[in-house]
């Protein structure tokens, strides 16, 4: 909101604040990665894994406990007016919560995935998501706590979503929560000395409107991380080279 970023790196819950072009330590949290985060009012809300706890980091870098969630695992974080929406996993498999201050409650579950992954508003009060396991694009309803599965790809997992007039971009990939769950992300120095896969290591894929898929991008090398519409075009951020695409939105 002032032209910086907060950032997280490591596998020790650390922090960071980008701001005047430098980068500095903001806090840290008790547990594993961080994958996700977002902004509650002028404070961050994040997921350390393996916690089952959301924590909320002032500015400043004070930490306190935020909310317990059921959640061993947390992919993807989004603010909805004073509550938190939390996608991702549990032993008993998929979950998404809602998280006020000192509170949460379940409102969705999928027993037959092992989280859900990527997580993005439908503009309609709904969400949509991702999920590890088949690689699943599912849309969440409020009227009656609903979830649809709109698409089941070709993949592992769906990592990343982004909606653009009204059409949803999906990003899918084969073979990274595992990697990332154990913290052993791939080595660089072997990246190309893999033999070419048959199918594809990622592809991002549209629905349209009418719910019409078509494959816009596929890679053998590299796996998407994540998705943004920009000045019309699609940005596709990949491992694990550290390359950004970019699709154009209109002719893609």
């Amino acid at each position: 909101g002032s032209g910086g970023a907060y950032l997280s790196a490591g596998t020790d819950g650390k922090l960071f604040h980008y701001v005047g072009g430098q980068m500095k330590p903001l806090g840290q949290v008790k547990g594993g990665i961080v994958f996700a985060m977002t902004r509650l009012g002028q404070d961050l809300i994040v997921a350390p894994t393996g916690e089952g706890k959301l924590m909320r980091v002032t500015p400043g870098g004070d930490v306190k406990p935020f909310a317990d969630i059921d959640a061993r695992i947390v992919w993807a974080l989004a603010t909805e007016g004073d509550a938190v929406i939390v996608a991702g996993g549990a032993e008993k498999g998929a979950l998404l919560v809602q998280a006020r201050e000192g509170s949460s409650r379940r409102l969705a579950e999928l027993a037959d995935e092992t989280a859900f992954t990527a997580l993005t508003s439908d503009g309609q009060g709904g969400w949509y998501l991702g999920s590890h396991g088949r690689g699943l694009v599912l849309r969440y309803s409020r009227q009656g706590d609903r979830l649809e599965t709109l698409m089941d790809t070709p993949f592992d997992e769906v990592r990343a979503l982004a909606l653009a007039d009204g059409q949803l971009y999906i990003g899918a990939d084969n073979g990274l929560t595992p990697k990332f769950s154990t913290g052993q992300l791939e080595r660089r120095e072997g990246y190309l000395q893999a033999d070419a896969l048959v199918t594809a290591r990622s592809a991002v894929l549209r629905l349209d409107r009418d719910r019409v898929p078509e494959t816009l991008w596929q890679s053998a090398q590299s796996q998407v991380y994540a998705l943004t519409a920009w000045k019309g075009q699609l940005l596709v951020g990949t491992g694990n080279r550290s390359r950004i695409f970019s699709l154009p939105l209109g002719k893609a």
